[in-house]
This record gives C-alpha cells, sequence and structure tokens, in this order.
C-alpha cells in the first residue's frame, strides 16, 4: 500500500509543477489537454471496434475448434483409460487384447 500511496503523491506533485511551470496559460493548456483527451478517447472506441469486430469474425472457428476438441477428447477417451489401466497393470475392461501388440512374439527355437 505504501508504493500506491507514494505513486499517487508523485503523481499529484507532477501536476503541480507541470501547471506551476508550463509555457501556456491555463484556459489553452486545458484546450490542449482537451484535445488530446478526445483523440485518445477516439482511438481507444476505434480499437474496441476493431477487437469486437475481430472477436465476431474469430467465433465460428472457435465454435469448430471446440467441437473439434471434444470429440478428439471423445475418441481419444477410451485409449487413454486403456493405456492408464495398462500403465498401472489393470484391465480397463473386458475386451480380448488385440492382435498388434506391442510385446515381442515368443519364440520356441531361442533366436
Amino acid at each position: 500500500m505504501a508504493y500506491v500511496r507514494g505513486l499517487r503523491h508523485g503523481l499529484a506533485a507532477g501536476v503541480v509543477v507541470g501547471l506551476l511551470v508550463a509555457p501556456r496559460s491555463g484556459p489553452e493548456t486545458r484546450r490542449i489537454l482537451g484535445a488530446a483527451y478526445a483523440q485518445a478517447r477516439s482511438r481507444a472506441d476505434q480499437t474496441s471496434a476493431g477487437i469486437r469486430r475481430g472477436w465476431q469474425r474469430a467465433q465460428p472457428a472457435i465454435l469448430m475448434a471446440r467441437q473439434a476438441g471434444g470429440l478428439a477428447g471423445r475418441v481419444a477417451s477410451p485409449a487413454a483409460r486403456g493405456a492408464v489401466a495398462q500403465v498401472l497393470g489393470r484391465r480397463a475392461n473386458a475386451e480380448p487384447e488385440p492382435f498388434f501388440s506391442s510385446s515381442a512374439p515368443d519364440h520356441e527355437d531361442g533366436v
């Protein structure tokens, strides 16, 4: 909190000193500050509108990505459960092992 209080005091002192040593009169300085504020406000409004338009344009892609992610999760979930169960040494379900096993085939001839 002391930092914020110091920041406020410094800001206030800077404004006072700036107004005291300003090269222009009060009304002229206020006019310049008002014009700068209006310009900054206009730019902020334009930027906000641009962001809003971009967000609206991105919505269909975001929806498609969300749907694709859900589909990928539903497809990968059973395989992930089986892999976790295999790592933990348990059977995830009563399905038979696939014919393509990751274990090496047993050789009876010793080769």
